[in-house]
């Protein structure tokens, strides 16, 4: 196959200049570039690689991402990470080869004040600085290329991991935090957080990741976090998601005990009556009145419940 780039000028053109004309095009085939823009000649044969024909699975939508993944980096992991981060590229496969991979995977929006941002997004890069984990081609190479550990006997191994583990509520935030942008760092935080969740037998949440991820972003201000190893994160996460699971069902529980409680408004000794109950679930826990009070503190900063003075607390 030929992988066909766009010349710098062609972006600008489809992109900036044409866009809103060209909106319409983005539902049904591709041969309006030709057509519009024949003698501009907008694409150009990236000559580095010869690369054999492959097609990407068009049969179960996101269930397919991590074959596609897969396919996607084999296929062209000859790429440097200079090459694979240069919008042309993807954006020319993404109008040509791959379009109607593009029309089947990303199809356009029914709203049309959404139309605009969905062709940005997904055709080019647009308005991040984590552009490449949002095309909807270069997401494939760029989450394989974070993921795939040569030292592993299966490769993909982190890869199968993060897309059947809410891909874009989890890993994809955690690509905000500096020290993510090294591939060897992110890998090492999923592999940590893997291993916790099968020794541990749990599944961390969206808000347990969100606040590991918290966590580790003020960790990296005081740690070169860079510097760390598999075995090092493995532990510092491991305290951390025990702290971060301890406190959710803490939280859990003080909520059901305030469901218990039938008025509006309550007193700190209300909760304290529930005592005996808290201890059967938290056995190893010999501060039980400490906890309820700094559950209840957190509840207060998350808007659940309100503290009016005087030790009397109101539901939100």
């Amino acid at each position: 196959m030929e992988l066909l780039y766009f010349k710098e000028n062609a972006i600008d053109i489809l992109k900036k200049q044409d866009l809103v004309a060209n909106i319409k095009f983005y539902k049904g085939d591709n041969n309006w570039i030709d057509n519009k823009y024949s003698k501009q000649n907008l694409l150009l044969p990236f000559t580095k690689a010869n690369v054999s024909d492959f097609n990407l699975k068009m049969e179960n939508g996101i269930e397919d991402d991590f074959d596609n993944m897969v396919i996607m980096y084999e296929n062209l992991k000859f790429l440097t990470d200079s090459q694979a981060s240069d919008e042309r590229l993807w954006a020319g496969l993404a109008h040509t080869y791959f379009w109607n991979y593009m029309q089947y995977r990303w199809p356009m929006p029914n709203k049309k004040e959404k139309c605009n941002s969905h062709v940005l997004n997904n055709y080019f890069f647009w308005n991040s600085t984590k552009s490449v984990f949002l095309n909807g081609l270069s997401r494939l190479w760029w989450y394989a290329r974070f993921t795939y550990d040569e030292n592993a006997k299966d490769h993909y191994e982190l890869t199968r991991y993060i897309c059947k583990n809410d891909l874009n509520g989890k890993f994809f935030p955690l690509l905000s935090c500096v020290f993510a942008n090294n591939k060897e760092v992110f890998k090492n935080i999923i592999k940590a957080v893997k291993i916790y969740e099968e020794t541990n037998n749990l599944s961390l949440s969206r808000d347990q990741f969100g606040e590991l991820k918290k966590y580790l972003n003020r960790l990296s201000g005081k740690v070169c976090i860079d510097a760390l190893d598999t075995k090092d994160i493995y532990e510092i996460i491991s305290k951390k998601i025990s702290l971060i699971s301890e406190n959710s069902n803490w939280k859990t529980d003080i909520k059901n005990v305030l469901k218990k409680i039938p008025k509006d408004e309550f007193m700190l000794e209300d909760v304290y009556d529930f005592e005996n109950e808290l201890k059967m679930l938290h056995p190893d826990n010999f501060h039980i009145k400490d906890k309820i009070r700094q559950q209840l503190q957190y509840l207060r900063d998350e808007g659940f419940i309100e503290f009016i003075g005087n030790g009397v607390y109101k539901k939100l």
